[in-house]
């Protein structure tokens, strides 16, 4: 290798490696910002979109004293797949 050769590749070494400016890894940072990022969105989402409690819930049904419940019978049948069906008469 000449001199020229020797210049050139020592040049080319400043590129190769990495220069530490003081602001820390930005890898990490980066990574910190985005769980920050998902951790509040999961949070928003659990937040707005829990349902509220149904006033209609725990009434009782009007039609319920005239239902009859007397003679079931469980009958089983087949689908044109194979399936086996089960139906309560």
């Amino acid at each position: 290798m000449g001199d020229a050769e020797k210049n050139l590749s020592s040049k080319n070494q400043e590129f190769l490696t990495p220069k530490d400016n003081g602001s820390g890894n930005p890898f990490w940072i980066s990574l910190a910002m985005g769980v920050t990022f998902l951790a509040l969105v999961v949070a928003a989402v659990f937040f707005f979109g829990r349902n509220k409690p149904d006033p209609n819930a725990h009434k009782d049904d009007p039609y319920l004293a005239n239902l009859k419940i007397s003679e079931l019978h469980i009958s089983l049948g087949e689908d044109f797949a194979g399936n086996r069906i089960t139906y309560i008469e």
